[in-house]
């Protein structure tokens, strides 16, 4: 962030859309392996190309497509998986994910 560039609260039509498309994140990754890829493909691209939109500031508003993508997709791929991942080995699973490209 930039100085003078506060954060505030996104629109409740965003946080709304973002639940509709975690939601149809989640199962669809659940539904079919290669859907789950596609969206994974998907919110790669998202984060590459629109981490500069993804959050409103005091000097511009969010776009609610690319907010509700962004934060869908992330909520509803990389959260879930790494809740099970929690679930199933501890905190030490995790640390494990995350130091293992090292």
């Amino acid at each position: 962030m930039f100085k003078g560039d506060g954060l505030v609260r996104p629109k409740n039509m965003s946080f709304l859309l973002t639940l509709i498309v975690a939601i149809v994140a989640y199962f669809g990754s659940q539904l079919s392996s290669y859907i789950g890829y596609v969206l994974a493909i998907m919110a790669m691209l998202v984060i590459g190309f629109a981490s500069d939109s993804v959050w409103p500031t005091g000097n511009k508003k969010e776009n609610p497509i690319v907010f509700s993508l962004f934060w869908g997709l992330i909520v509803g791929l990389l959260v879930p998986f790494l809740l099970a991942r929690y679930w199933g080995e501890g905190i030490e699973g995790v640390v494990e994910l995350l130091l293992s490209s090292l």
